[in-house]
């Protein structure tokens, strides 16, 4: 049972195992094995000095269903084998319910399930189709590590914090209709998983604001009528709004750490993004995680100063006015025409005057019109005069990042 303490129970002829622990049972034995644990489990669950429904480590042979079946207790099916068809339907578990290291060798069907405690997927492993639909899921959920040799349907509803990190998927996932809660507290983490086959992957009508992505690779993976979290205008990622925290461990797991997200290892995962969306023509979006990229990358700043004050200073200064923050203020890293025509516009209204003040050069004279002033200045910035040496230098700038900016455009256009 739980911590490899033996069962006690009584071994079943000669086999040195009691019923539900042996192994490679016969079709007979399997009779006996299914009779015998209804009969189990309804003296567990009478008997009040019995505090949790113990089936570490059971072999169910035969198919098995605990449909409308509601469990009080908490229930441990710890390193269970459920060799045939498993169906959970419209079963309530109102206590922790665990399946950790569980064996599915043959489907399982989680379907209108209640979960309101806690339950443990972690190391589970699903050798054939599992399905997880129509599902509450109200407290802490964990996958952790969960291995999916087969297709898996996640179309349930997550009201907590829930943990995919580590597990791997070796055929088509589906996350349609799911729900995923959007406060801040409950995480949804899909941290280092593994998609083997992630064009067949889908997130479908899936509010994905609070969903981490650190270190899983979604380049290819489908996203339809999803939803991301926004700010400052543009489309941002979870990881990005959490950076530089350490998230707790999930339920059941008790050596495996986190990684700390960061500024370059968000990055990765908005370069991932734009690759996907620009594959599929949504520039839009595609456009929006570019930016995030890059400003990952601007962000990126480090500096051994000890002092807070002048080390805020430094980074704000080094963030800024470095190459990457110019880039940023001056045309939104290529995504922005209307930016450069915005500072073309000030700076032709404005570059004489700065010249007067700071070098007393001349301006148009008092009996010229504010045209001829503007004109002079339009034409020095178009490279038609050379009136204002400076202004050109600023007019070659502007006007190049100003055709990048269209070029872009257009062509994601095609």
């Amino acid at each position: 049972m739980q911590g490899e303490n033996p069962c006690g129970r009584q071994t079943y002829k000669d086999k040195k195992k009691c019923i539900f622990h042996l192994e490679n049972k016969s079709d007979e034995e399997a009779k006996v094995f299914e009779i015998a644990f209804w009969k189990e489990l309804g003296r567990m669950k009478k008997d009040n000095d019995i505090k949790e429904l113990d089936f570490t480590s059971f072999v169910f042979p035969n198919q098995i269903s605990f449909k409308s079946y509601l469990f009080e207790k908490p229930v441990i099916f710890i390193d269970a084998q459920f060799n045939n068809k498993t169906r959970f339907f419209n079963t309530q578990f109102n206590n922790r319910a665990d399946f950790h290291k569980a064996q599915f060798n043959n489907g399982v069907d989680f379907l209108s399930v209640q979960f309101n405690n806690k339950a443990s997927f972690s190391y589970a492993q699903f050798n054939n189709m599992a399905l997880f639909s129509l599902n509450q899921f109200n407290n802490e959920v964990s996958f952790f590590n969960a291995q999916f040799n087969n297709k898996a349907n996640f179309s349930s509803e997550f009201n907590n914090k829930t943990y995919f990190d580590y597990s791997e998927f070796q055929d088509a996932a589906s996350f349609i209709n799911a729900k995923f809660p959007s406060s801040d507290e409950d995480l949804i983490s899909f941290k280092n998983v593994k998609f083997h086959r992630p064009k067949n992957v889908r997130f479908q009508n899936i509010d994905l604001s609070n969903v981490f992505f650190l270190n899983t690779d979604v380049s290819e993976v489908e996203f339809l009528d999803e939803k991301w979290a926004r700010k400052n205008g543009r489309l941002v990622i979870a990881d990005e709004t959490h950076i530089g925290e350490e998230k707790s461990a999930p339920y059941n797991v008790m050596t495996q750490s986190y990684l700390k997200l960061t500024y370059s290892a968000v990055a990765q995962i908005y370069r991932r993004l734009r690759r996907n969306y620009e594959a599929n023509y949504r520039f839009a979006e595609a456009g929006d995680f570019f930016i995030g990229e890059m400003e990952m990358r601007r962000l990126d700043v480090n500096t051994n100063i000890k002092n807070e004050k002048i080390r805020n200073v430094v980074l704000w200064l080094e963030r800024n006015f470095s190459f990457l923050g110019l880039y940023k203020h001056l045309f939104l890293y290529g995504e922005s025409y209307v930016r450069p025509l915005i500072w073309a516009l000030i700076v032709i209204i404005s570059y004489p005057m700065i010249m007067h003040w700071l070098f007393d050069a001349s301006l148009p004279q008092p009996d010229n019109s504010l045209y001829a002033y503007l004109r002079e200045s339009a034409a020095s910035f178009f490279q038609m005069e050379s009136t204002y040496i400076g202004e050109r230098i600023l007019g070659v700038l502007l006007l190049g990042l100003l055709f990048i900016a269209l070029k872009r455009q257009f062509e994601r256009k095609k």
